[in-house]
């Protein structure tokens, strides 16, 4: 399951190059009524990490008592904007426009009126944004995510155990969000990830995250 995450990451890159152009460079960039020329397409590599507060739906047969806990994500970003911003035209980086992709570890922290439930996932966020200005942005699209281990190895709430320990699967989240990104490389967001799917068929809970992130990025393509 990881591999075809990774590799839904890298093929959706793929068709990005086929739609760069090359109209000059920053040099040429200019405000106004003139024809703006310079690349309308940019492309930007870095890294984010950032706090996850993370909570699940009640659990059928007994009261957990569910709540918010933190945790914390981190990993590798791709962003791409496109599109011109007017009909005169625009540098890339001042574009309607963008598309991002991330590969995160995700350690996600739910407080429950017995033990923590800690699960650690894979998450591959697909991401298409709107900048209603050049440096901030709107964004909606889906999380792919991997669990990967949790966290005890089981709960007993009252009577009952839960083998918390054995779950597994995978889960698919819409995103939404809203984020800054600055021409220098600073980036920050804030978003909401609402699961779908249940985190194991004796422990039929989805689980949503609040996730809060810093990072920076780098030109690949300016």
């Amino acid at each position: 399951m990881n591999k075809n995450y990774l590799t839904l990451f890298f093929a959706a890159l793929l068709p990005l190059g086929t739609y760069a152009q090359q109209f000059g460079d920053d040099s040429d960039f200019a405000f106004g009524g003139d024809e703006i020329e310079g690349r309308h397409w940019t492309m930007s590599l870095g890294a984010k990490a950032g706090v996850t507060m993370s909570n699940m739906d009640d659990y059928d047969l007994v009261d957990l008592g569910a709540g918010f806990g933190t945790g914390y994500t981190a990993g590798a970003v791709l962003d791409a904007r496109f599109g011109r911003r007017n009909e005169a035209g625009s540098y890339g980086k001042t574009s309607w426009w963008g598309l991002q992709l991330e590969v995160l570890y995700s350690a996600r922290n739910i407080k429950t009126d017995y033990d923590d439930l800690k699960l650690n996932y894979l998450e591959v966020p697909v991401l298409f944004q709107f900048y209603p200005t050049s440096n901030f942005y709107i964004e909606a699209g889906a999380t792919f995510a991997k669990l990967l281990s949790s966290k005890p190895k089981e709960m007993q709430a009252e009577n009952i155990i839960i083998p918390t320990g054995e779950l597994s699967g995978g889960d698919f989240l819409p995103t939404v969000g809203l984020g800054l990104k600055l021409k220098k490389g600073f980036t920050a967001d804030v978003r909401y990830n609402i699961g779908t799917s249940e985190l194991a068929g004796d422990f039929p809970c989805k689980t949503s995250m609040i996730a809060v992130s810093v990072g920076w990025m780098f030109d690949v393509v300016k």
